[in-house]
């Protein structure tokens, strides 16, 4: 009872000094209150969403094995408006999901494989599902990130660009496939925050590990999406994943990649999430399947 009278007035406390900067500036750097993780301000604005078509055509010159239709679910490409919103700088690692666990006495994950893939606490936790993150995220009083949130982000406010600190891509930038200067893992995970961050202070937006996003998946979607705060509700078979893995070719860092997975899966060593707290709601995160609940600080499933 105490533990979850806590975390409601955290919460509470937390919206409230969100509100009451009111037409003053935000803070561009907040902690959030329950798990800890420093969060970046991405301040209200349009961007530029998805690949052009020039674009498009510079990435088939420059790989001919791809095809031109694998990549037409980024298009589209369009501008977007979104609201004020904080974003995690690192992906969820294995420390604070343990933290999460441990508070709520959620279902553990297989720690044996996830240790082989992140070996320490520093490492971004995997083999979790779409599930196990929305249930962190409503612990913490946050949100999965929608996924025009998470490109927006990921862009790091740059526009009509590759990646997220420009047209090129380097070991110096992002853990991938393969190894050279400082991408110097092989075969796992790196450690949140062990390159560069992005015009926006986030780390690891490209490689290291998918992440899971709030959308479900159309492949036509940026065809009839709203042009404001879009986020996509409609039940499909899968879930939006983004921003590329540690086994990744280059192809697959871009800020436009899009990537789909089951919402129940949890077996994958390149699977993790980060997660949003959308100023306009306070901190209040909008659950839009109804089949996890908070009681008395545990999460538990609610059965339909």
């Amino acid at each position: 009872m105490k533990i979850f009278t806590f975390f409601l007035c955290a919460i509470f406390m937390f919206g409230s000094m969100l509100k009451s900067f009111g037409a003053e500036a935000l803070p561009q750097t907040i902690i959030s209150p329950i798990d800890g993780v420093p969060m970046a301000l991405i301040p209200a604005s349009e961007f530029l969403r998805g690949t052009t078509q020039a674009q498009l055509d510079g990435i088939l010159r420059i790989d001919p094995s791809l095809e031109s239709e694998s990549l037409e679910d980024e298009q589209p490409a369009r501008w977007i408006y979104l609201d004020d919103y904080y974003i995690d700088k690192y992906e969820v690692t294995v420390r604070r999901y343990r933290k999460f666990i441990g508070a709520t006495g959620y279902p553990e994950p297989d720690w044996v494989s996830i240790r082989y893939f992140s070996p320490t606490d520093n490492h971004p936790v995997t083999y979790v599902s779409w599930e196990d993150a929305v249930a962190y995220a409503e612990w913490a009083g946050k949100s999965l990130v929608t996924e025009a949130q998470w490109e927006k982000a990921a862009r790091g406010g740059l526009e009509g660009k590759l990646y997220p600190w420009g047209d090129e891509l380097t070991r110096e930038d992002a853990n991938y496939l393969g190894v050279e200067g400082r991408d110097k893992w092989d075969l796992t995970t790196s450690p949140v925050g062990s390159f560069p961050p992005n015009g926006y202070d986030i780390y690891d937006m490209a490689g290291n590990v998918l992440e899971w996003i709030l959308d479900w998946y159309d492949a036509d979607y940026y065809q009839y999406c709203p042009k404001e705060n879009p986020v996509n509700l409609t039940p499909t078979r899968f879930r939006v994943m983004r921003g590329g893995a540690w086994c990744f070719e280059d192809e697959g860092l871009r800020c436009a990649s899009r990537f789909i997975e089951n919402p129940l899966f949890r077996g994958a060593d390149r699977e993790g999430f980060r997660c949003v707290l959308n100023v306009s709601q306070g901190s209040v995160p909008v659950e839009p399947t109804g089949r996890l609940a908070t009681t008395w600080g545990t999460i538990k499933k609610v059965r339909n």
